[in-house]
């Protein structure tokens, strides 16, 4: 079972940035701050997920039931511990019912979870409905129902994305962790479906989700080697996540969890090589905004998130529907790790309310539960014990660390918590702005058309690349400066020599550093 939020499309927008590097004369800006994440290129095209364009998602646990056992498995004690986990489900009446409250709640998108959502035997008519009621309808599945037959019922009931969980490349790898003989029959699944999609020319979406473990971290090549094998059987979305210690997660800790740093250094090296070996292949990681810009600067990665991955939008735009229909801000809420005893010490009020015994968006989402999880996740007291955060470029406008969850145990009740994939992050991208010091930026392009603009701004069009962009403030300057014989330092020296009371010498090279890769991104220049 995963809790992993996967989008059914690509959001993309063409590659028209206004670089702002300055807020006039005197001030130096970080260039990436801001709602919009956009240090992520593809082949020098922007990629940008404004916060008006976020998709309302309701998360849904259609079904308890499952046929896997997984040792990391996150819905264990709520579903699967007893027969009479979580009361009982939903008839397809009420199933039925709930898709329609969704839709008239304005959701965009219900994300079908469980137990495994495809052992529903009405699954397929309730996905159907969600389609004519204009919702995208998106499936987290462990393959092991996913024959020909049914990609073909998923594929007419319009399904937009099908994500398969693998947790390891080979039989020995993924069958530790899922269970005997489940790599032969999900990948058996996942050829018969791929090949019947490629015949039916279909929109829908396969990919495959990685869940990453130690025993998967500790085996060299592992990680690397999900890329030969989707390319083999056609697909191309990879996700790789992060383990999360929750229910059976936890309970096997001591098996399953690592230091995030050994995964962060997998997923450089091997992630990275399978990248640039196979880039027809599409990768999402489940990662803070800091490593994504490491690996963007460093090895010029092409790796996607999105903000409501790192940024929470539990009970506004995000909820969870349980099996018997009981809906959530989300699942940690109702956690019995880390939710309920948040709740017992005071931090939010738990009170769940069926979806069946409302009729009004409002019953839920200015409930008391509702209400008092936003507000708690909203306060500024529950992130000042994220010594992490403090500084970071992210933090609040595209990041925010889940105030109720932390690696070392339930951050509520921590009085200081530490971010290790983002202390990790600055460490090496920190270094990698040193080692730009001798480095020598010149134009890639030739034609390029500047025109002036008011005051010192400048319009950047480049004809052959069909770019064009505005240059202000100081990167106005830096774009004059860039002469193929200047190096990264001597830019900085001048830049500091014209604002003497500006940013300090670290800050303005990582600002300077970043202003010019965004321009590399852009093919619009190369280093020396």
């Amino acid at each position: 079972m995963d809790t992993s939020l996967v989008n059914d499309q690509l959001m993309r927008s063409s590659f028209d940035p206004t670089l702002r590097p300055g807020k006039g004369s005197d001030q130096m800006e970080n260039y990436f701050s801001g709602e919009t994440i956009r240090f992520f290129q593809s082949r020098g095209r922007d990629i940008r997920i404004p916060e008006s364009r976020m998709r309302s998602v309701a998360l849904w646990d259609v079904t308890k039931k499952c046929d896997l056992r997984c040792i990391h498995c996150y819905n264990y004690d709520k579903y699967l511990a007893s027969s009479h986990s979580a009361g009982r489900e939903t008839t397809t009446e009420e199933a039925m019912g709930i898709v329609d409250k969704l839709a008239d709640f304005g959701f965009d998108q219900i994300h079908f979870l469980g137990g495994e959502p495809l052992n529903r035997d009405d699954c397929v008519p309730i996905f159907a409905h969600a389609r004519t009621r204009g919702l995208a309808v998106t499936i987290n599945t462990n393959g092991i129902r996913l024959s020909g037959d049914m990609l073909e019922q998923l594929i007419d009931a319009g399904v937009s994305q099908v994500a398969v969980s693998i947790d390891g490349p080979d039989p020995e790898s993924n069958d530790r962790i899922r269970g005997r003989g489940t790599f032969a029959r999900v990948i058996r699944n996942l050829e018969a479906s791929q090949t019947i999609n490629l015949r039916r020319n279909s929109p829908l979406q396969m990919g495959v989700i990685v869940t990453l473990t130690r025993p998967l971290l500790e085996q060299p090549g592992k990680v690397g080697a999900f890329f030969p094998l989707l390319d083999r059987i056609g697909i191309s979305w990879l996700n790789y996540i992060f383990l999360y210690r929750n229910s059976r997660a936890l309970t096997n800790a001591v098996a399953l969890a690592y230091p995030m740093g050994q995964a962060l250094s997998s997923l450089e090296t091997e992630g990275v090589e399978g990248m640039r070996r196979y880039p027809s292949i599409y990768v999402q990681l489940d990662c803070r905004p800091l490593f994504a810009k490491y690996l963007n600067r460093k090895h010029r990665a092409v790796t996607y998130i999105y903000p409501w991955a790192t940024k929470c939008s539990a009970g506004h735009r995000t909820w969870l529907v349980e099996a018997d229909g009981l809906v959530h801000p989300c699942g940690l809420c109702s956690s019995p790790d880390y939710g309920l005893p948040a709740a017992s010490a005071g931090c939010f009020v738990y009170e769940p309310q069926s979806m069946m015994g409302i009729h009004e968006k409002a019953a839920i989402y200015d409930s008391e539960y509702f209400r008092t999880v936003r507000s708690y996740l909203r306060s500024k007291t529950s992130y000042e014990k994220f010594t992490t955060c403090r500084g970071c470029e992210y933090f609040g406008g595209a990041c925010l660390p889940c105030p109720l969850y932390s690696p070392d145990g339930p951050a509520y009740a921590m009085e200081a918590c530490t971010v290790e994939e983002c202390e990790w992050s600055k460490r090496r991208i920190e270094e990698f702005y040193r080692e730009q010091d001798p480095a020598i930026p010149r134009f890639s392009v030739e034609n390029v058309e500047t025109r002036k603009k008011e005051g010192n701004a400048l319009s950047v069009r480049v004809p052959s690349l069909d770019l064009s962009f505005t240059l202000k403030g100081t990167g106005a300057f830096l774009w004059r400066w860039i002469d193929g014989s200047t190096p990264v330092s001597a830019l900085v020296d001048r830049l500091h020599s014209m604002y003497p009371s500006g940013p300090d010498g670290p800050k303005l090279r990582r600002d300077v550093v970043d202003f010019l890769c965004h321009l590399r991104d852009g093919r619009v220049v190369i280093f020396q």
